[in-house]
């Protein structure tokens, strides 16, 4: 309700009870100075008088017939006989009219005051709308985009469970030509109708030509991005690029690639590969805070088989955005998870892939499984192939060495910052995995290693970087000089050429 000070309007009207009190006060004072001046009894009768004299003129005037009253009192004798609502326009107005004879300069009052009563509660309910319209408009764009997103994912559920059933179908064409390939065949291609074409026409093919030896390998291309490479081990001119393969890429912070392997003695650039990166991703459905929710023991029924080698829920009802993704990332592990970058790093054979997607944790298994089996057998396990197949080629280890320290700095990260995702999994066993996975002085070699980085050795021959050190410090809440005698740390020297 819009303010109008009524009071001030009617000040000249309504009866003012401080203004009464300040002269009953003066009179009284008369009285007394009167009485000091005549006695007692003449100041007694002094202090009288004017009351005597209003009360005789008021009966005597009324004997008479007279009206007595003042106009102020007349008129507000009026408005209170009227019952006019002087808070209100109408009010106002119907005020306004009465006082048009005996006060027209009060009525223009009065009518000024009801024109801005109605300007103001005019403002008002517009505020009132257009906060509404505003409000109501808001709802509305949200509703739309929560309808938007379930209906988009309603579309990428049935458009990947359609390009799920088109590959596996492709893979079975290829099944003819490559066995092996076949396996591969789900996580050669993306869930998508593009990912979908693309396989049937290579299946399609490759049936033509049922005599060759097909392989796929990851090759990082001029550019730096990381391309799937069909080759035929018995026709060195056949290549056929599948895509990018975006595993590694993602792996890679989304980033270029740059030259990963170098002859041995022979420096790695520092921005070639993001070591940090590609290791958090390795590890992220292991340490996933939603993993726990949907793996372990479950009933097989809930599941149906839409490609090789992977089983998605026949509806995700019930499950957040963060749970689904991560159900498509556990189907498509086998080579999303270290693979891509093993074959990025190394050489990798057909034995070595074999082994390496044997090792891979499954939806049926929990969450500390999923751990233990991640740090005490699928690292350590891609570690060792990195390195037989970098030695065999004479190639320089550092970037193996360098993805395994911090695969380690990692896992120390997650028990400062997230200890209870590792769950039975006890952290002294955690710390234990993570030390295994660092390398040895013995295997360093500094020249491999960009000329600003900097290698600590401790008192077992364990190499570190200082960002594993402070991974280590914050998860045992150590002090710089408790981790550097705890760890008997020392700076490993390059060599002066």
């Amino acid at each position: 309700m819009a303010n109008i000070d009524i009071k001030s309007l009617f000040s000249d009207i309504l009866p003012d009870p401080a203004q009464q009190q300040r002269e009953r006060v003066l009179q009284q004072n008369e009285a007394v100075n009167q009485a000091n001046l005549v006695g007692t009894l003449g100041g007694m009768a002094a202090y009288l008088a004017p009351q005597r004299s209003a009360a005789l003129s008021s009966a005597a005037t009324g004997l008479l017939g007279l009206d007595t009253r003042s106009e102020s009192e007349k008129t507000l004798d009026k408005l209170k006989a009227a019952n006019v609502d002087l808070s209100s326009q109408q009010g106002l107005i119907q005020a306004a009219t009465m006082l048009q004879e005996t006060d027209p300069l009060k009525a223009a009052e009065l009518r000024a005051a009801a024109a801005e009563l109605t300007a103001k509660q005019t403002e008002e309910a517009q505020k009132l709308a257009e906060s509404k319209s505003l409000t109501d408009f808001r709802n509305e764009q949200t509703l739309a985009s929560q309808t938007q997103r379930i209906e988009k994912a309603a579309q990428e559920t049935l458009e990947n469970a359609n390009a799920g059933l088109t590959i596996n179908s492709a893979s079975q064409i290829m099944r003819r030509v490559s066995p092996e390939l076949a396996d591969q065949f789900t996580t050669l291609f993306p869930t998508t109708n593009e990912g979908a074409a693309a396989a049937r026409e290579f299946a399609l093919e490759a049936i033509k030509t049922p005599d060759r030896d097909l392989i796929v390998e990851t090759i990082v291309d001029g550019q730096g991005i990381p391309q799937r490479v069909v080759f035929d081990k018995n026709d060195s001119t056949y290549e056929r690029v599948l895509g990018v393969d975006d595993a590694a890429l993602s792996g890679n912070s989304g980033k270029a690639f740059g030259r990963l392997r170098a002859k041995a003695g022979v420096s790695i650039p520092e921005d070639a590969f993001n070591y940090r990166a590609n290791a958090n991703k390795v590890l992220s459905i292991a340490f996933n805070p939603d993993l726990e929710s949907i793996v372990g023991a479950a009933d097989p029924g809930g599941y149906v088989p839409l490609r090789i080698g992977a089983t998605v829920p026949t509806w995700f009802g019930g499950l957040s955005d963060e749970q689904v993704k991560l159900r498509r990332d556990i189907a498509n592990t086998k080579t999303a998870g270290v693979l891509p970058i093993v074959r990025l790093l190394a050489p990798v054979t057909d034995a070595d892939y074999a082994i390496l997607e044997k090792l891979q944790p499954s939806e049926l298994d929990s969450q500390a499984v999923w751990i233990e089996r991640t740090l005490e057998e699928v690292l350590p396990q891609s570690l060792n192939i990195m390195y037989a197949r970098l030695e065999e080629e004479g190639m320089s280890l550092s970037a193996a060495q360098q993805f395994g320290i911090a695969s380690a700095a990692e896992v120390f990260n997650q028990m400062a910052d997230n200890p209870t995702v590792f769950r039975e999994y006890s952290l002294e066993d955690a710390a234990d995995a993570a030390y295994d996975l660092l390398p040895r002085v013995e295997n360093i070699n500094m020249e491999e290693y960009p000329a600003n980085m900097a290698l600590f050795e401790d008192a077992s021959g364990r190499v570190y970087t200082g960002e594993l050190v402070a991974a280590i410090q914050r998860a045992k809440n150590y002090s710089p000089e408790e981790i550097k005698q705890g760890l008997g740390l020392q700076l490993i020297e390059r060599t002066e050429k």
